[in-house]
């Protein structure tokens, strides 16, 4: 009939907010780690190698957001 169980409907009313508020921090802070290695690079006079650990940490989180966004698919 299309329409949510109790529990369905309890998971999308308390949950997805939280989801949702999970993924702009996580946004956030892959914007303020891609700020904070560019201010790195552009005070030692260097480039980010790819195998640092400010593009490990970086790559992470964007794999967690990610995963968060297919979640919310």
């Amino acid at each position: 009939s299309g329409a949510l169980t109790k529990e369905e409907a309890d998971f999308f009313q308390l949950e997805v907010p939280v989801m949702r508020e999970i993924i702009t921090e996580l946004e956030k802070e892959s914007g303020n780690l891609t700020r904070s290695t560019e201010r790195r690079k552009d005070a030692m006079g260097l480039g980010v190698d790819s195998n640092s650990d400010d593009a490990r940490i970086r790559a992470q989180y964007l794999e967690a957001l990610n995963k968060e966004r297919q979640l919310m698919a």
